[in-house]
Order: C-alpha cells, then structure tokens, then sequence
C-alpha cells in the first residue's frame, strides 16, 4: 500500500512515510475540531425552510448564499446544463477518490474541457483513483489531499476538507443510488451524521436530504416542475425511531404516527395536489430523510 502511493508522488519510502504520518496527524488535529462540530447536536429552531428548486439551479437565496458540490465514486447521469450549472455557482468543487475519474469521464462524454471544470480540491485514501487523473487535474491547479484515516468514509473525510477551506451554507453530493446498496446506505448514514450542516445527496431523478425534530416546523418549499404529474417523495425513519409525525400536504398525510423500521415508513407518498406550494413536517424526536424526484425523468 505505502510503496504503490509513494509512487503516486514519486517520492522515496522513507520520505513518503514521514509525509503519510504528518497527513495523518494533521487530519486527526483537524477532525478534533471540525468534524466534531460538524457531528454535534444541531441548534433548535421553530421553523427550517427548505427551498429545493434553488438549490437544484444552484440559484442564491437570501441568507444561503454559498454551497460547496462534491463528486462521488458513483455514476454520473445528471443532465449536463444542470450539472455543470452546479459546479460553476459552487463556492468551492471537490472529486472524491475514484469519482474524479467518473467527473473526468463525465467531461469528456460531454464534449466539456477539464480546464473549465477541474476541482478545486480531489481527496480521498486513493485506493481507487487513478493515477492519470491526479497527473490530470494536479497539473491544472488542482489541490491533492490524501486523507487516510479508515475511521471515516472517504465522504465524510471530503466534506471535513470542504469545511476547512470555505464557510458554505449546505454541500451538494453527486451520486446515484443505483447499482451499489452499501454505497448508497454509507451516504445516507453520512447525511446523519453532520447535524450542523445541511447536505443534499443529488441524482439524475432524486434529491435528499435529513428533517431533524431540532429544525421545528419544515417548511419544503416546492414549485410546479416538482409537483407536476405527482411526483413521488418519501419519509424514511433514519438512526432511531421518529415520534409524533405530522404532515400537511401529501396525499397521505401523518398524523402523531411514529415512524422506524420495522415500523411505518412512509414511502411511495405524493402531494395532495399539483398546486401546492409547500408541504410541512414536524416531529417531536428523530430524523427523517426527506427523498423527493426531481423535474427530470430517466
């Protein structure tokens, strides 16, 4: 492991292994202090406004005005004007290990130049990107983090780098859900885990994120083009079961119900129809994430 990653920086054994000890303590001093504000208990409020048509055109509201995207080692099927719409408003851009292969991909099928669209910052343990795309994106100004800790998902480690260098307001993480489950399950857990900051997981046709009883009253704001023909959305129970649910909008709303697994999960649900401009829900302890479709169809 340590003489194929020395030679991803053509660096002798001895000096790379000074280098990965220093990486290593510099990541643990860091995580000390931001990933564990970042996995804190989260502020209480009386209401949390969501507004997913903004964030999903990466257009600026008033009070969350910057936001951070982030690639991950999944398939990219995203529309490329939204996409690439995306990563231009970002504040700060990041691949993660192998997604930046994916990303370099990406570009490439899309006819984009690597040039206009390299990432700020490509991190990650490395144990799966290869090496012409650090070569790649290294040349074109790109930051290179090795973040080894095993303690932690490459996500996770890639989120901490973000909040290191810029204050953003919410994280946007490219990746399908399709074709790896434990993948898909380890974002979501991910999602859990930062309570202080707010991180949409985005596909081609899906959008999510967590609604915790500290928010209050959510408000999920939503425009024609999500609830045209209905579109579907759900509430999944996530860390330990949700207590007292109420909903106002959906065809089938909840009232005082808990939700877990094993349990009642609200899945497959709607809007109670397409005029509706906002849904809310409150919960008196818990988590719930949110998974809504987007405007695009496979």
């Amino acid at each position: 492991m340590l003489s194929s990653l020395s030679h991803l920086h053509s660096v002798p054994i001895s000096l790379f292994s000074y280098l990965f000890v220093a990486s290593y303590a510099r990541f643990v001093h860091t995580n000390d202090k931001l990933m564990g504000s970042l996995l804190s208990t989260p502020h209480t409020k009386e209401e949390t406004h969501w507004h997913p048509a903004r964030v999903l055109h990466g257009v600026k509201g008033p009070g969350q005005d910057n936001y951070g995207i982030l690639i991950l080692n999944r398939p990219i099927e995203m529309n490329s004007s939204v996409l690439t719409n995306l990563w231009k408003n970002a504040r700060i851009r990041c691949t993660v290990d192998k997604g930046t292969d994916r990303w370099l991909d990406y570009l490439h099928e899309n006819q984009l130049s690597p040039a206009h669209f390299k990432p700020d910052i490509v991190t990650g343990d490395f144990d799966s990107i290869s090496q012409g795309s650090i070569t790649k994106f290294e040349a074109l100004g790109s930051e290179i983090v090795f973040t080894p800790d095993q303690m932690f998902t490459d996500f996770q480690k890639a989120v901490n780098e973000i909040g290191r260098r810029k204050k953003v307001d919410y994280i946007i993480a490219v990746a399908e859900s399709s074709g790896r489950l434990d993948h898909s399950l380890s974002n979501i857990n991910t999602l859990y885990m930062c309570k202080r900051l707010p991180i949409y997981l985005m596909g081609k046709t899906y959008m999510s994120w967590v609604l915790r009883a500290a928010g209050g009253k959510h408000i999920i704001h939503v425009t024609e083009e999500f609830t045209a023909e209905k579109k579907s959305l759900g509430l999944i129970p996530i860390g330990t079961p949700v207590h007292n649910t109420y909903t106002t909008g959906l065809k089938w709303n909840l009232k005082n119900q808990m939700l877990s697994f094993g349990g009642l999960v609200s899945s497959c649900n709607t809007y109670e129809d397409e005029d509706i401009q906002a849904v809310s829900v409150q919960m008196s302890a818990g988590d719930l994430l949110w998974v809504m479709q987007t405007p695009f169809k496979e």
